[in-house]
């Protein structure tokens, strides 16, 4: 069978697996400044088995010239495998779907976690898109929830991968956490970042970097701090140098004994620390537990935004040169956030003003999601009464206009998991 006609037949077998159903009622609320929406489309997705659209990245995977949609699936049962669908953002057509292609004999669990994280870069430079996906609760073959992370060279077939395990195999490490791709050494060829924060084992938490061309081991950056979970979260920032900055967040260990142990680490192309970011007055579990970056202030250079909390919840713009505090976003209470945010994501620009937007993603705790437009200037945002767990943003109808790609998904007691995938677009 050929590869394209079996993604066709797997993927379709996947799609039939799910329920579509009509779209869950979402409150969506909007300050006085927010302009206008001019179209709120809801389709909503239910699956016994799998957390649909958890993870959400956009590729040009068939180069052209359109961003298309990953969605990563991982599974909340176990016994069951998670997986990646490829969507062509023309017309939702499946160009690929990953998922562990095991023998016969692979143990039942372990593959619930695939999907947990991915990334997509043309690693070998042979002009195909490829991708890496996180398995961060795997078994691996030396520890348990040590965690792997599997790459699928372009064109996708899910019986041709790679598998890499880490270098330090640590139980409970969660190596695949999470992922990044940028040419940091500057040889042309991305890149494969993975992080391991190994929550139980924080002296053995690490950043693992494998080069491009051979995804070989090229640099394995040890935690400077014992006692956070370094590499909880992890951005790739462009510098106006032309060159790339590796940052890497790592709040404190749950453990009280290691309270004071947070920072977010920057490091060069040579794995060289050159900025270090401390927590101050405030509650280090939480400091820089979600990193993104983005031109939030329109200077046309590319920051470091965090999340934090000192007395309330809060966002902070770290200059990308100096790597200080530009500028801090204390969340309003009229906006129904309380504690801090699910995660951070800089979103392109949706209103045309050469600033990024800022969206705030919700969690079980905090069940109420934000995007503020423009927030260095205006007070702009949209709640959504629901935790939004995943976001992308590109111009997909070539309209001109950038529209906003959010994933709800909502574990169902007793009747599996319903994702919500909505589809916002700002009249400009």
């Amino acid at each position: 069978m050929a590869v394209d006609d079996r993604v066709s037949r797997v993927s379709t077998l996947f799609l039939l697996s799910c329920l579509l159903i009509p779209a869950c009622e979402v409150k969506v609320t909007t300050s006085s400044s927010f302009p206008e929406l001019t179209d709120l489309e809801l389709m909503t997705l239910r699956h016994d088995d799998l957390a649909i659209g958890a993870v959400l990245e956009l590729a040009d995977f068939n180069f052209d010239g359109h961003l298309d949609l990953l969605m990563g699936n991982p599974a909340v049962h176990e016994g069951w495998r998670g997986s990646v669908l490829v969507y062509d953002s023309t017309d939702l057509s499946v160009l690929a779907h990953a998922y562990p292609c095991l023998p016969p004999d692979a143990p039942a669990s372990g593959w619930e976690s695939f999907g947990g994280s991915l990334v997509a870069a043309d690693f070998n430079g042979d002009g195909r898109m490829d991708l890496a996906v996180g398995n961060p609760l795997g078994f691996g073959s030396a520890a348990s929830r040590c965690g792997e992370v599997w790459v699928y060279p372009g064109p996708i077939d899910s019986c041709r991968y790679l598998r890499i395990e880490p270098m330090d195999p640590v139980e409970g490490g969660e190596f695949g956490r999470t992922l990044a791709a940028g040419d940091l050494d500057q040889d042309g060829f991305p890149d494969l970042i993975v992080s391991q924060p190994s929550s139980r084992d924080t002296a053995r938490a690490s950043v693992s970097v494998f080069t491009g061309r051979t995804l070989e081991l090229v640099q394995n950056i040890p935690t400077p701090l014992e006692g956070s979970q370094f590499g909880a979260s992890v951005e790739i920032v462009p510098l106006n140098s032309g060159t790339l900055a590796l940052a890497v967040g790592a709040p404190s260990s749950l453990d009280p004994s290691h309270s004071s142990d947070a920072a977010v680490h920057v490091f060069d192309g040579s794995g060289d620390e050159i900025g270090r970011l401390l927590p101050g007055h405030t509650d280090p579990a939480f400091f820089a537990r979600s990193l993104t970056s983005g031109d939030l202030d329109g200077d046309h250079r590319v920051d470091l935004v965090l999340s934090d909390r000192s007395t309330e919840p809060g966002i902070a713009l770290i200059n990308s040169e100096t790597w200080r505090e530009l500028w801090r976003l204390p969340i309003d209470r009229a906006t129904g956030i309380e504690e801090p945010p699910g995660g951070i994501q800089a979103i392109a620009d949706l209103t045309g003003d050469g600033r990024d937007e800022l969206l705030l993603l919700g969690s079980r705790e905090q069940p109420v999601s934000v995007l503020f437009l423009t927030p260095l200037r205006s007070r702009a945002f949209l709640r959504f009464d629901s935790p939004i767990s995943a976001a992308a943003a590109a111009d997909f109808d070539d309209d001109g206009n950038v529209e906003l790609i959010l994933s709800t998904c909502d574990l169902l007691l007793g009747r599996g998991n319903q994702t919500t995938i909505r589809v916002i677009e700002l009249r400009r």
